[in-house]
């Protein structure tokens, strides 16, 4: 239902310039995918749980691990204490943020 809603947003000329969502869209390749293509090009932050394998890219190598897994390696690296207040938040279920402006 998201992704039809932004698809009619941007046959409309009118998709935000960002969007964001929990975990019920981000955990949805297809919504990631279509808002990465060339014809719609939208800033995204989508929510995802921690099982979820994303892609780890270091150097030119990639590699998948969970979610969880990659953020604690993240964390670890930085030597910015600013970045080790990342926690878990839990919005509603089925939440979808656009910018209006």
């Amino acid at each position: 239902m998201g992704r039809q809603i932004l698809a009619d947003l941007h046959a409309e000329g009118r998709l935000p310039a960002w969007v964001t969502g929990d975990e019920v869209y981000g955990c949805h390749p297809g919504m990631r995918a279509w808002l990465e293509t060339p014809e719609v090009d939208t800033v995204y932050v989508l929510g995802i749980s921690e099982s979820t394998p994303i892609a780890v890219t270091k150097a030119t190598k990639a590699t998948k691990a969970r979610a969880d897994s990659a953020l604690k390696v993240l964390i670890a690296s930085d030597r910015n204490p600013a970045c080790q207040r990342v926690g878990p938040c839990a919005p509603k279920p089925g939440l979808l943020y656009l910018d209006h402006s």
